[in-house]
């Protein structure tokens, strides 16, 4: 029977999830043959066998005492916000000490992909980190952009503030527009989990984004439809490289809106009542005044196929032609 310094980290590992089973100390120590002391000090965070090093311990048990039922209040909140509302408590800390202390308890921070996880297996869904044909819901993170602290949640309120339900623009967010599928704020997974049920997905669908706008609707008006696919009437080549993404995924874009894609501009077949558009990244224009007279097309900067996509309306060829 070995000392809590003898454990092992897979050991240790073994400890904490037999104890959010909610085995007792002397079944953990049976199952995993150290003595139940050991799994005691694991548990309450001490240590034996080695003198304790570092600086002094800058919270004291009683602030300590203050943080866990902040914790227990409302396990899915962020470390800003219990931060927060420990230092209005009183206690002044960095954020590190308030990830420290809450680990000591035995809880473990998840980041929003292991939560989203989590809440696939529970609703016996398919988790995927990539967009594809089968996807049904877009999870983005929302909230104050360019801010630490991206997620302030309403405690007792299934539902969000406009100010979170607005994101930034990434891959996944522009195909979970062009392919119609629900954009949600990330904070469906947690206020479903808070309340015991699936949520409404429309009080928590994406309004908006850091370019666009805040309240643009593109996702709700994708999904819905009524106007039919944005880009119907177009022939497309995406032509070149770009940046954050690769032509592969322009095209699979814009053919998901509805457009012919061609791989090259000769292919273009000009039928009535179609636009031919050529979209790059805007570099060597004088190439692209001769394309033009060449195949009879317009040549766009990509920011056109994604502010339209974004907003799902077309927008103003003016202000993107190259």
């Amino acid at each position: 029977m070995g000392k809590t310094s003898d454990l092992t980290d897979v050991k240790k590992a073994i400890i904490d999830t037999l104890k959010q089973e909610g085995k007792t100390q002397k079944e953990i120590s049976q199952q995993i043959g150290c003595s139940q002391s050991a799994v005691s000090r694991h548990l309450n965070g001490k240590s034996v066998g080695r003198k304790q090093c570092g600086r002094k311990r800058c919270t004291t048990r009683r602030g300590d005492r203050t943080l866990r039922k902040i914790v227990e209040k409302d396990r899915f909140q962020t470390l800003g916000n219990l931060r927060k509302q420990w230092t209005e408590s009183g206690v002044e800390t960095s954020r590190a000490t308030v990830h420290r202390r809450v680990q000591e308890m035995g809880y473990r921070c998840r980041i929003p992909q292991i939560l989203v996880q989590k809440f696939a297996r529970k609703t016996q869904s398919i988790f995927s980190s990539k967009m594809t044909e089968s996807t049904t819901h877009v999870i983005m993170k929302t909230g104050r952009c360019n801010v630490k602290d991206r997620y302030r949640y309403r405690s007792k309120v299934a539902q969000c503030e406009d100010e979170h339900l607005v994101c930034e623009r990434t891959l996944k967010y522009f195909l979970g527009i062009a392919g119609r599928k629900w954009v949600l704020s990330y904070e469906w997974i947690v206020q479903s989990f808070r309340e015991g049920r699936i949520l409404d997905e429309y009080d928590f669908e994406v309004k908006g984004d850091v370019i666009n706008g805040r309240n643009h609707r593109g996702p709700r008006r994708s999904r819905l439809g009524s106007d039919g696919l944005l880009l119907t009437d177009y022939e497309i080549c995406c032509l070149g490289s770009f940046k954050d993404m690769t032509s592969d995924d322009l095209e699979w874009m814009v053919s998901l809106c509805g457009a012919s894609v061609v791989h090259d501009p000769s292919q273009f077949e000009h039928k009535s009542g179609t636009t031919s558009l050529v979209v790059v990244q805007q570099e060597n224009e004088s190439y692209y005044a001769a394309m033009k007279k060449k195949y009879r097309c317009l040549v766009i900067a990509r920011e056109w196929v994604l502010d339209s996509v974004s907003s799902y309306k077309l927008q103003a060829f003016d202000s993107y032609l190259v």
